[in-house]
């Protein structure tokens, strides 16, 4: 009878360490399903004001989605990822979502900030009274007195920051008590930047991006989320050959901090850059303009062909506006 009960709880503890197995039947019913929820419009995508964004995705963000968003410092990445999220609400208000920020580079605030530089046409400088040269363009009493209105009518949007950083546990598990506490909501993680996740003992950053990335591979199969993910590029972008040189201008996979994890795991992998910033005169083999420009170079679309973007940027207004594709 005791190798029996031995017998027993050894093949338990052997199940316990398995990995589940599906079988093709189960995961064709799935599939169907899906189909058919896609087609009735019981399960939708998050559009966002950018078609080529939307395009490039299965018109808009679905969730289990892993996107990249990758450039140099002070390129508009944390822009773009604003825009994104007042889109998800202002273009999807039957949606009941969550955005959960991990914002480890930018106070919380600031990223108010810039969304109140989008929403009223203004400048940050003007909303914080920083033009000391033309003080008449500072906001004034009144404009105060909107803001405050605006931020009030808002006070009930589901957009949540966490401004500490931690390691991948820690971010993880603050991530499962969110969705835990907000299980009927559709989750949009977003993550500025991944490199800012703290390492844990002599771990490389090449096998600290795949952490990250494999711990948001397993998350998205197991809650209604996705993940919207901010990268740096490689300081190899603003070498003197990738300058001179119009072949080379483009930034590729091997640009991106982590690229290898990066380009596995995610469904897509937006490269933004802008040429002026790395003093380019005509951009690319094409001789492209520079001067207020934004290239969005999608590099890996799951689900098509990749393809280049051209916007034009509004930074003092917080946005960009699409032009045509290359």
């Amino acid at each position: 009878m005791m190798r029996m009960l031995l017998f027993q709880q050894k093949n338990m503890e052997e199940m316990l360490d398995s990995l589940e197995i599906k079988s093709f039947s189960k995961v064709a019913k799935e599939e169907l399903e899906y189909i058919k929820d896609r087609k009735s419009g019981k399960i939708k995508s998050l559009k966002t004001s950018l078609a080529n964004f939307n395009n490039a995705l299965m018109n808009g963000v679905s969730i289990g989605d892993i996107i990249t968003i990758a450039g140099s410092s002070g390129s508009g990445k944390t822009m773009i990822l604003n825009m994104l999220e007042e889109d998800y609400f202002n273009l999807n208000p039957e949606m009941d979502i969550a955005v959960l920020n991990f914002n480890f580079e930018m106070q919380g605030r600031r990223l108010v900030g810039r969304k109140l530089s989008r929403r009223f046409n203004k400048s940050l400088k003007s909303i914080y009274s920083s033009n000391t040269d033309m003080p008449q363009n500072n906001i004034s009493d009144e404009g105060v007195k909107k803001v405050e209105e605006y931020l009030k009518s808002n006070k009930d949007r589901q957009v949540y920051y966490c401004e500490v950083t931690g390691t991948i546990d820690q971010v993880e598990n603050t991530i499962t008590q969110f969705t835990a506490a907000n299980p009927d909501k559709w989750v949009v993680v977003t993550l500025d930047h991944s490199g800012l996740i703290k390492k844990l003992g002599s771990r490389n950053n090449v096998d600290h991006m795949y952490d990250v990335m494999l711990m948001f591979n397993n998350m998205k199969k197991q809650h209604k989320i996705s993940f919207v993910v901010v990268s740096q590029l490689n300081r190899g972008m603003e070498s003197d050959d990738r300058k001179l040189n119009p072949e080379i201008h483009y930034p590729t996979r091997s640009d991106i901090w982590g690229s290898d994890a990066v380009y596995i795991y995610s469904d897509l992998v937006l490269i933004i850059d802008r040429p002026e910033m790395r003093g380019i005169v005509q951009y690319g083999p094409d001789r492209l303009p520079v001067t207020e420009m934004m290239y969005a170079h999608y590099i890996k679309i799951r689900d098509g062909e990749p393809f280049i973007g051209m916007m034009k940027t509004d930074f003092a207004n917080g946005e960009v506006r699409e032009m045509k594709n290359i």
